[in-house]
């Protein structure tokens, strides 16, 4: 009678911690899950910190790239201002080297005439000196006023060469005074012109490169923000599972 009432205390006692294990042991399944899906969340949370960090960075720098492409386009505008005045007084230093040389033209046609005239009178001069017709004409004068006359002829040839050199003269002094100042306006309007272009060209593509730059950055972003929409959907679709 005592041994099985001993038997049934050992029965009894195991039967209790049975029950006992199978309480203590029951919650520890969900207790792993739920530590699961907050290593998940934490994880998935951590990834949108990192990415919404670089998105800020990379929306600064696309901002930056934009400024500095709206900064360039004023600079062209203000370039192409420039160059717009300048092709202007191109236009007007071509009108006056037009008429630079319209009177270089009448210039040179005027020394060759004098030329050809001074040639001329040197000829006559000569062949009267040379025939001694100038002598003759004072010599055979009827008079006095007669010979001073003649002798007025002679000089009157001598002194037209002469006003006639000085006349060439002045005139090469004209022509080649002329043709440096038509270099000088030529030289001043081209050099004015071409920096503008090229600074212009420069500039443009300066405006390009920071455009391109600010695109990429900005499609960047944009593909940064989807990654961080996705990483938040699977955050959100593993709470409800929880």
């Amino acid at each position: 009678m005592i041994r099985s009432n001993r038997r049934s205390l050992r029965t009894g006692s195991l039967a209790a911690l049975v029950a006992i294990a199978a309480v203590l042991v029951a919650p520890a399944r969900p207790t792993v899950a739920a530590d699961s899906f907050d290593n998940q969340i934490r994880a998935l949370q951590a990834r949108i910190a990192a990415l919404q960090q670089q998105l800020g960075s990379t929306q600064s720098a696309a901002t930056g790239a934009t400024e500095a492409a709206d900064a360039a386009q004023q600079a062209v505008a203000a370039t192409q201002t420039q160059l717009a005045d300048g092709e202007v007084k191109l236009n007007a230093i071509n009108v006056q080297l037009a008429t630079t040389t319209a009177s270089l033209d009448r210039v040179n046609t005027q020394l060759a005439a004098d030329n050809q005239l001074l040639a001329s009178e040197a000829v006559s001069l000569y062949e009267a000196r040379e025939s001694g017709r100038a002598i003759s004409a004072v010599v055979s004068a009827p008079d006095l006023n007669g010979a001073i006359s003649a002798l007025l002829d002679v000089q009157h040839v001598e002194a037209g060469m002469q006003q006639l050199s000085e006349n060439i003269s002045t005139e090469q002094s004209i022509l080649a005074g002329l043709q440096a100042t038509q270099k000088s306006e030529l030289d001043a309007a081209t050099a004015v012109v071409n920096q503008l272009q090229q600074l212009s060209g420069q500039e443009q593509a300066q405006e390009a490169a920071y455009q391109r730059e600010a695109n990429a950055l900005t499609g960047t972003a944009g593909a940064i923000l989807g990654q961080i929409h996705n990483l938040q959907g699977q955050i959100n679709q593993l709470r409800a599972e929880q």
